[in-house]
């Protein structure tokens, strides 16, 4: 909690009354096994509060309006 008070990620959090470390500690563990699974029915996706979310890079870049482009790699 103290990061996201001190850093500010207003976009990252959002549509919750209050936010709890334990919530975002729980949201972390319903990371399900299979995340990488390319075969798996629950690829890329995570459970928040029994809702099934995708969530990938893709999705993170466009919610933050980052950009899609690929980076070059730093040596």
């Amino acid at each position: 909690m103290d990061l996201i008070e001190e850093v500010g990620p207003t976009k990252t959090v959002w549509d919750m009354r209050d936010c709890y470390e334990k919530l975002l500690k729980e949201f972390l563990v319903n990371i399900s096994e299979d995340y990488d699974d390319l075969l798996s029915k629950e690829f890329m996706k995570v459970f928040d509060r029994g809702r099934c979310v995708e969530f990938s890079p893709v999705v993170i870049n466009k919610f933050l309006s980052r950009s899609e482009e690929p980076e070059a790699e730093v040596e």
